[in-house]
C-alpha cells in the first residue's frame, strides 16, 4: 500500500518534468537529423546522377555544400529540398 501510494505521488510529482525531458529528446533528434551530411558520390546516387553532376549543381547554386571539418558534402535537408522543387506538378511531363 505504502509503495504504490509513494509511486503515485512520484509520477505526480516528476510527470512535467519528465515530458519536457522527452520532448528535449525529441527536439535533438531532429536537429541531429537536419545537419545529417552525404558526400557528393552518395548524394548523386540519392538524386541519379554522379560526382562531376553534384559539383556542377554546387558550382551552379543549384545546391549548397556544407563543410564539416574536412569533410565537404550536401546536406541531407538541402537534397529533400532539391528533390522536392524539382519534383512538383510543374516539373511533371
Amino acid at each position: 500500500m505504502f509503495q504504490q501510494q509513494f509511486i503515485d505521488e512520484f509520477l505526480v510529482a516528476t510527470k512535467p518534468a519528465l515530458r519536457d525531458l522527452i520532448l528535449e529528446i525529441m527536439a535533438d533528434r531532429q536537429a541531429d537529423t537536419a545537419t545529417l551530411v552525404v558526400d557528393y558520390d552518395e548524394a548523386g546516387k540519392m538524386i541519379g546522377t554522379s560526382y562531376d553532376g553534384i559539383r556542377k549543381m554546387v558550382a551552379k547554386g543549384h545546391l549548397k555544400a556544407t563543410h564539416r571539418g574536412r569533410r565537404v558534402g550536401i546536406a541531407l535537408s538541402v537534397l529533400k529540398d532539391f528533390i522536392t522543387r524539382n519534383t512538383g506538378p510543374a516539373n511533371e511531363g
